[in-house]
């Protein structure tokens, strides 16, 4: 599996994001938390940007194509 860590530098906020949005699920299927769905939110958006981030950086230099993508060869 291909990781497009040049194209994303690390970006360690993203990553704080994600992990916030992955604790309110888990405290929300432990019953403390009413508003589960808010972190599922959070991390489809997160995980849009990172998809379009990734996609329109292919684009830029002209090495997007949509099977190497599906297929995650770049």
């Amino acid at each position: 599996m291909a990781v497009y860590i040049d194209s994303l530098k690390c970006r360690k906020g993203i990553d704080a994001l994600r992990a916030f949005a992955l604790v309110m699920v888990f405290i929300f299927h432990g019953g403390y938390f009413k508003n589960g769905y808010l972190g599922v939110g959070v991390f489809f958006v997160i995980s849009g940007y990172l998809i379009t981030k990734i996609i329109y950086d292919k684009i830029v230099v002209g090495e997007f194509s949509v099977k190497k993508f599906y297929f995650r060869g770049g």
